[in-house]
């Protein structure tokens, strides 16, 4: 899979006024990500699908060309990565099985 940098924790990154002599933050801080220092030592998981396609024409006169094709992306269902949310840890998927359908037509 891909290289990518770990993360470690989170942080709040805290806002002072500019010009203050408080040592207290003037509102509340913002969520920041820690991460890892060894920059892109980690790996995503291996990452393979297989797309199929079937295509068909007709030549219809002499003038006019009818193309119909189906395409199947992701044949084998396989849930591959596009995403990981380093806030929540969630694992977000590329698309599952897709079938689609076309129909062209050339003069």
């Amino acid at each position: 899979g891909l290289p990518f940098t770990q993360t470690l924790g989170f942080f709040e990154k805290l806002l002072f006024l500019q010009g203050s002599q408080s040592p207290y933050p003037s509102q509340q801080g913002q969520l920041a990500v820690l991460l890892s220092p060894h920059y892109n030592a980690a790996r995503l998981p291996a990452y393979h699908r297989l797309d199929l396609m079937v295509k068909r024409r007709w030549r219809i006169g002499p003038a006019f060309l009818l193309e119909a094709n189906f395409t199947l992306l992701n044949a084998y269902n396989r849930p591959n990565l596009f995403y990981i949310d380093r806030i929540s840890a969630r694992r977000y998927n590329q698309l599952p099985i897709l079938p689609s359908l076309g129909l062209t037509g050339t003069w």
